[in-house]
């Protein structure tokens, strides 16, 4: 509220609520993902006051302690936004080929910027567990062949154990994409360790015929 004096009383100051550089980054990065592909002229108001939050943050002492990797992000999402209010609000861009937002940049940006993801301490352990067991497998095996040439059944058991850890993480991090070699490994180490408990060692075809 506005205040008016006689002269000798101080004027007090406007205070401004701090603007969460954090908030303001997903504020600015929910924006461009939800008008990347509209092209209504209603978007003009959000994109004002998320100019003045970023101008009051970028301006503020708070900036100088600001993280580089945070705000590089949030340059990066304000540029967007900017392109895109100028192409649906000013068409300024819609026929420029230089500024033309193609389909794979669209779906890039529905899933954010690139960023290297740090694991929790669970995640790496995790990580480091079936990594050893395939690790594990593979010196078995080694070890199996150069004795009699056969195949090791530690090794399976060992690389059957990895495989199940492997595809509980990555259904975990929601990587569905590489769980796929894991299950196929899950398969492949339970029909080895089939075929050497019955005696299959040298005819695939046998696994198959006692299934």
């Amino acid at each position: 509220m506005l205040t008016f004096t006689t002269g000798n009383e101080r004027i007090p100051r406007r205070t401004f609520e701090r603007i969460d550089k954090y908030e303001l980054i997903e504020k600015m990065s929910q924006f461009v993902i939800k008008n990347i592909d509209k092209k209504e002229k209603n978007l003009e108001i959000e994109s004002k006051l998320l100019e003045e939050e970023y101008w009051n943050l970028t301006s503020s002492y708070c900036c100088s302690s600001m993280d580089q990797h945070k705000l590089a992000e949030l340059d990066h999402w304000n540029q967007l936004r900017i392109l895109i209010v100028d192409r649906v609000i000013y068409k300024k861009h819609e026929y420029d080929p230089c500024c033309v937002l193609p389909y794979e940049t669209k779906r890039y940006l529905r899933h954010g910027i690139p960023s290297i993801i740090i694991p929790t301490i669970d995640l790496f352990v995790f990580q480091l567990l079936y990594l050893s067991l395939f690790a594990a497998s593979s010196i078995l095996q080694i070890i199996k062949a150069q004795m009699d040439g056969g195949l090791s059944i530690y090794a399976q058991w060992t690389l059957l154990v990895g495989s199940i850890f492997a595809s509980i993480y990555f259904l975990f991090v929601r990587n569905f994409v590489l769980i796929v070699p894991h299950v196929m490994n899950i398969f492949y180490a339970a029909l080895l360790i089939y075929g050497i408990y019955s005696n299959c060692d040298n005819d695939v075809t046998c696994v198959y015929s006692k299934i």
